[in-house]
């Protein structure tokens, strides 16, 4: 690490260009040294846009998180049916970045988009019901092992 820090102050920069080997103008490394800061700057932009979007899916989240969350009462034993409407998972944040993204970028009709969402979370909130059903059963058979 010492040996890359040393190297870097002393590089040559962007200042010296006149200074390198064949003479004086813009040399391919000093455009690419320029090319190389705006992208660091542009990286540097877009990380920020990036963490104010996943901000603002969080906070959408956590508001969103009682109005979204409708999931039926837990099981109490290993044989009981399934309720018939097991309700919705509330929504996430990578739910949500998946909504805007197929909102705002795919072809199809938004009410397509809102109901396939919806069915996605009735079908994780079932499919979470039953693992919990299924754990009273599991963790019996454990016991009996031990």
């Amino acid at each position: 690490m010492r040996g890359t820090l040393a190297a870097w102050r002393e590089a040559p920069r962007l200042e010296d260009y006149r200074e390198w080997p064949g003479g004086g103008g813009t040399t391919r490394l000093h455009a690419s040294g320029r090319r190389g800061d705006v992208r660091v700057r542009i990286f540097a932009f877009h990380a920020v846009l990036v963490m104010a979007a996943l901000a603002i899916c969080a906070v959408t989240a956590a508001l969103l998180k009682d109005r979204t969350g409708t999931q039926g009462p837990p099981p109490t034993r290993p044989d009981q049916p399934s309720p018939p409407e097991p309700g919705v998972i509330p929504l996430t944040i990578p739910e949500i970045k998946r909504l805007l993204a197929a909102l705002t970028t795919r072809p199809w009709p938004p009410a397509h988009i809102i109901h396939w969402d919806a069915w996605t979370r009735r079908h994780q909130a079932r499919s979470r019901w039953f693992h919990k059903r299924a754990r009273p059963a599991r963790d019996a058979k454990i016991a009996q092992v031990s």
